[in-house]
């Protein structure tokens, strides 16, 4: 998988959550954007954190980090090409797959199914119960600069960028939860902890 880098998207301002930066509060004692971390860590060797928060905080990663190379919050495609323009400094790097950071209990075999579904494709997506999660994603790093336009002509909605190119779909299966549960509330977190005690948090 040496041609494939990872990126947690990290740049969501937490509002839902009433501020601060949501990826650093403790799920099970261990921060949530550590929780992605581990997951992608196990299959990728190279990782970019995408925040536009205190690069400090999160020193403790110890992964490249850069807030967005498109100003004015312009949602998850922000980040999407802030990893591209990391990615095309990279040696041999041709895709980029992302996480996002709220999001922790993503399948464990996400990297491996999403670059076996990539063949002929530009773009693939996950998916769950007919649900598109767009910003669980394996994208072609050569896409930088129409992603660059795409965004300078104003637009922000992740479908409408990704039907412009062959994309696929991954649909992954429901258990006792839905995997790309993300945690976006107080009461998201109270049914992510109860998710950890009841032993389904690895």
């Amino acid at each position: 998988m040496n041609n494939v880098a990872g990126l947690i998207l990290a740049g969501g301002q937490s509002r839902r959550m009433g501020g601060g930066d949501k990826c650093l509060m403790p799920l099970g004692d261990i921060p949530l954007v550590k929780r992605v971390s581990d997951k992608l860590s196990a299959d990728l060797d190279q990782i970019l954190l995408n925040t536009n928060a205190d690069p400090t905080d999160f020193a403790f990663l110890e992964h490249d980090l850069r807030a967005d190379v498109f100003d004015g919050f312009a949602g998850p495609l922000a980040g999407v090409l802030t990893g591209m323009r990391w990615a095309q400094e990279l040696d041999d790097v041709e895709w980029i797959i992302t996480a996002a950071a709220d999001t922790p209990f993503f399948p464990n075999d996400y990297v491996t199914r999403m670059i076996a579904a990539s063949k002929d494709q530009d773009i693939v997506l996950a998916g769950s119960d007919g649900r598109r999660h767009p910003v669980f994603g394996l994208w072609k790093v050569s896409l930088a600069d129409d992603l660059q336009t795409f965004l300078e002509s104003g637009d922000r909605k992740v479908m409408l960028f990704v039907q412009k190119y062959r994309h696929h779909i991954e649909e992954f299966a429901i258990q006792s939860f839905d995997p790309f549960f993300n945690v976006n509330t107080p009461e998201d977190r109270e049914k992510a902890e109860k998710i950890i005690m009841d032993g389904y948090g690895d």
